[in-house]
């Protein structure tokens, strides 16, 4: 359907050189997002988060094996409607390969947050809708000499004119919708990943001049601490900071005290 707009290879200028020439900036964005995912859950400001270089040294490995890798996830994924001629590969197969990312990501998702349901319950929603427009798509096609299964195979809502995927795509071409999935994924799941280690902590560091209070992060000499309630566990939205560099005295103890309630 949009064979018009992919005339130009997706790989004439998204190489593996432009990956790793974007992946410093990509690891700092990804490595934002996570901090801001785990002190976003204790509502910390984002203009106190500032990855230090050895995390933003980890998520350049991680956004260097993470972009190669979904470029070539994506690459394919953008193909859907495509069916293979070999004729020995059944329609149903190609099924698993349309949704198999979706399904890999919605597991994901489920696997970080677990007993969390309610984090993840929004993709199972979202998954579903996508088959929908799938296969309303799929009843539109021509049925004249294919199976449900074959034209839902060739269904692709995001390919679909009338879609806002497809506007896009259509403006900036195949290579910077790759670019634009890459950044919108990773950002969400950078988020994921740091709310959900919010979520299940359970040792914190706690100040000797503070016991109602935690070490969230560190960032460089200064620590940003949260009061919480006692009882109940909830973080408060009182926060201060410690620098290690003036107080000589500072003293932490490691305590196991969540994991914490963020009704």
């Amino acid at each position: 359907m949009s064979e018009g707009i992919e005339k130009v290879g997706s790989k004439s200028w998204l190489s593996e050189a432009v990956i790793l020439f974007l992946a410093p900036a990509l690891a700092y964005f990804l490595a934002f997002k996570y901090e801001q995912g785990y002190c976003g859950t204790f509502g910390v400001p984002y203009y106190f988060i500032k990855p230090d270089l050895t995390e933003i040294l980890i998520f350049t490995s991680v956004a260097m094996g993470y972009s190669i890798t979904l470029f070539y996830v994506f690459d394919a994924w953008f193909d859907n409607g495509k069916i293979n001629s070999n004729a020995q590969i059944k329609p149903w197969l190609h099924l698993i390969v349309k949704y198999l990312p979706l399904f890999c990501l919605f597991g994901f998702i489920v696997i970080i947050y677990a007993e969390f349901w309610h984090k993840w319950i929004w993709f199972f929603c979202l998954f579903g809708i996508i088959i929908g427009l799938d296969t309303l798509v799929a009843l539109t096609l021509d049925s004249n000499s294919k199976s449900f299964t074959e034209r839902l195979v060739r269904a692709n809502a995001m390919d679909h004119p009338s879609s806002i995927f497809f506007k896009i795509r259509s403006r900036i071409g195949r290579a910077g919708a790759l670019l634009i999935s890459f950044v919108f994924l990773g950002s969400i799941l950078a988020t994921f990943i740091g709310n959900s280690e919010a979520l299940h902590q359970t040792s914190f560091l706690v100040p000797s001049s503070n016991t109602n209070a935690i070490v969230i992060r560190s960032f460089g000499d200064k620590l940003i601490c949260v009061e919480i309630d006692p009882k109940s566990k909830i973080p408060t939205k009182t926060f201060f900071i410690l620098s290690t560099g003036v107080d000589n005295n500072l003293r932490l103890n490691l305590q196991k005290i969540g994991p914490l309630n963020f009704n």
